[in-house]
């Protein structure tokens, strides 16, 4: 019996079944019988909705909805000043309902579609990691990811998404595999993404006690350092993705110094009507950046002594809050087509981003009540805390249940002591430096390996 000689509605419940939204898709392409099934009046709604639901590696999309639409939101206020008023900053209970999104949002198909058009569009990511060229250079800057100092780049890795040349792991896998990979990679960076987007939020939310904003700041922090509820693969596929999207290529972004300019180009000169005090945005970021304890206005020949100065924090403070379609947009104008840059207002860019929007050094002072403050910097280390975590808990498993027989160990206490740990430590530490760049680094969607092999790979219990 074929799919043809269904019933309409045993038809639109196979759909319904469906994990991958690219299965859907090529399913209702397969013949005129199925396209109009797929695209009667509701159908396509029921049917990505249902497979959003269904999908692992859909889990963090309704979150991510929910947190890209209020930054939208304040995405227009940001185009007129540079930071929130009070009156539209995310409270205590706001703040709550960002860390748990109703599933009511996915009754409304622009959430739907919005979902189906983030999973399509990050495909452009994914294609830059597939290319070899792209990978090439990829894999030639492993230290000046992890030291945060990216050298200057080769002329490959600029070569835009349209270049030709696949990588050969990708290449050879089975189409099935290939599926499979794009899945894990989409989690990945919908999982950061979502950790970016809260990152975001705590940075500008008002609360009324300190210890309010401490609970919800903490919660932020173990979403990147200390999250129990993922596996160690997605754990070591989020720390591909970070270190690829948001170290990687946003340093391509800023290695071309020709076209990124200094930070004065970034964030505007001219003194705004809500900036106090009459200072511009700049003096109050240069200011800040500088730790000094009250604001100050740059000089007349600030350019020369910009050069370098502040750009390396606001390049840092960009990657705590950058979005992934950002990242694509500015390696479209900066990298693949500097030409692109006419008309672009590189100051209102940064103000819609939000980056400008954080309490500065001298506000923590004042009397009129608690200020939230970033002081916790979000960068790449955390999420190697979180892959420690995970290695730890998996070796004290390993020691407490004999049937896993991985190894004989002497010590008879089942608990991890501060010795063993800080032994995970280098032993990760050590992969990271060597192993990892030629086994997992640029091909780790590609490989499929369970939870234990790859414990083993990293951690040596007997040593």
């Amino acid at each position: 019996m074929s799919l043809q000689s269904l019933p309409a509605e045993v038809t639109l419940q196979i759909f319904r079944l469906l994990d991958n939204i690219d299965d859907a898709l090529r399913l209702g392409r397969s013949c005129r019988q199925l396209y109009r099934i797929l695209n009667r009046p509701g159908h396509r709604h029921t049917i990505m909705k249902s497979i959003i639901q269904r999908s692992e590696y859909h889990k963090h999309d309704l979150q991510l909805s929910q947190l890209t639409q209020f930054h939208a939101k304040c995405t227009e206020i940001y185009a007129t000043q540079s930071r929130l008023p009070m009156s539209c900053r995310p409270d205590t209970g706001m703040v709550k309902s960002f860390h748990e999104p109703s599933t009511k949002l996915l009754a409304s198909p622009l959430v739907v579609a919005e979902i189906v058009t983030r999973w399509h569009a990050m495909k452009v990511l994914f294609d830059l990691y597939c290319k070899e060229s792209v990978r090439s250079s990829y894999l030639a800057d492993w230290e000046t990811s992890w030291n945060c100092s990216p050298e200057t780049a080769g002329e490959n890795e600029t070569a835009g998404p349209f270049a030709n040349g696949i990588c050969n792991s990708y290449a050879q896998l089975p189409p099935q595999e290939k599926q499979r990979a794009y899945e894990r990679f989409y989690r990945a960076l919908t999982a950061h993404w979502v950790a970016v987007e809260l990152t975001w939020v705590i940075r500008v939310s008002k609360h009324k006690t300190e210890r309010e904003f401490d609970r919800w700041e903490r919660k932020v922090y173990d979403r990147w350092s200390n999250n129990p509820e993922r596996s160690l693969e997605e754990k070591l596929d989020i720390f591909e993705a970070l270190d690829f999207v948001w170290y990687f290529l946003v340093s391509r972004i800023f290695d071309h110094s020709v076209h990124s300019g200094t930070v004065a180009d970034w964030i505007e000169v001219a003194p705004e009507s809500a900036t106090p005090h009459a200072f511009s945005p700049l003096d109050l970021y240069v200011s800040h950046a500088r730790g000094l304890r009250q604001p100050s206005r740059l000089q007349l020949n600030f350019h020369e002594a910009l050069e370098d100065d502040c750009m390396g924090m606001f390049i840092d403070d960009l990657r705590s809050i950058i979005r992934p379609p950002h990242v694509i947009e500015l390696l479209l104008r900066l990298a693949w087509d500097p030409k692109s840059q006419s008309g672009f207002d590189r100051p209102q860019y940064v103000r819609k981003l939000g980056v400008l929007d954080q309490t500065y050094q001298w506000q923590q002072t004042e009397a009129d009540g608690f200020r939230t403050y970033h002081v916790i910097m979000y960068d790449i280390d955390l999420s190697d805390r979180d892959i420690l975590s995970s290695l730890t808990a998996t070796a004290f498993r390993v020691k407490t249940e004999e049937s896993w027989h991985l190894t004989t160990l002497n010590d008879t206490d089942s608990t991890i002591n501060e010795m063993q740990l800080e032994l995970f430590r280098e032993q990760w530490e050590r992969y990271k430096e060597n192993p990892w760049d030629t086994e997992m680094r640029g091909q780790i969607f590609f490989r499929q390996e369970t939870q234990i092999q790859l414990f083993e790979r990293i951690i040596d219990l007997e040593e």
